[in-house]
């Protein structure tokens, strides 16, 4: 083996592992659903809470109920 196709296939393990790298890191940040209720059965009493900690993706369900 000469010395280019070592330094080649180097590169190619380099590459292989970034790729890798980040497919790995992309499946391990998923969307949570987030859930606010007044009666305390939820995640947050207040939509403001949950807002404020909800990440990229997520999604916040407001349960019905009536505030008085």
């Amino acid at each position: 083996m000469d010395s280019m196709e070592i330094g080649l296939k180097s590169w190619i393990i380099i590459l292989l592992t970034i790729v890798l790298f980040f497919i790995l890191s992309a499946q391990e940040s998923s969307a949570d659903t987030i859930i606010v209720a007044k009666d305390g059965s939820g995640d947050y009493e207040k939509i403001q809470d949950a807002i404020d900690n909800a990440g990229k993706g997520d999604t916040i369900r407001v349960l019905g109920g009536i505030v008085i």
